[in-house]
């Protein structure tokens, strides 16, 4: 993460920011000095970050109007939003496949200045690895949940 062009603090948007990923990324993300927003429900439990100084931005990846405020200005978004387990099969897409679409699409309309987007997932998504091996597309997938 590189602001060459300017002196300007690069600003960034955090998805998934209450999770255990989202939260140590905040943080790292502050301390060079980033100028973050955090996307997160109103249910969000931000406490972990209370020292931590980012903007809050009140949406929900599964409500796409919500997300333009949240992408405005923005030079990177880290996208670690979503359910490792939902309560059936629907809420699941809808917040993983459809939210992460919606997200992208947000930042296609409305973040002209966007660098990168990186999606972040979690290890339960694919499940471990064998020992001393990286996982890579080529592994076949065994979830946790």
């Amino acid at each position: 993460m590189s602001s060459a062009i300017t002196n300007e603090a690069p600003r960034v948007l955090v998805t998934g920011a209450s999770g255990f990923i989202g939260r140590h990324l905040v943080s790292a993300l502050t301390d060079r000095g980033a100028h973050v927003r955090v996307l997160a429900r109103r249910s969000s439990d931000l406490g972990p970050l209370h020292d931590v100084r980012f903007e809050r931005c009140e949406g929900d990846l599964t409500d796409p109007h919500s997300l333009a405020q949240a992408v405005d200005g923005v030079d990177y978004i880290y996208h670690s939003g979503g359910l490792i387990k939902a309560p059936d099969d629907e809420t699941f897409i809808a917040v993983n496949g459809d939210g992460t679409r919606n997200l992208c699409a947000a930042a296609k309309a409305g973040a002209p200045r966007l660098k990168r987007f990186l999606y972040i997932s979690s290890m339960a998504a694919s499940g471990p690895g064998p020992v001393g091996k990286l996982i890579d597309e080529e592994m076949p997938v065994r979830p946790i949940t």
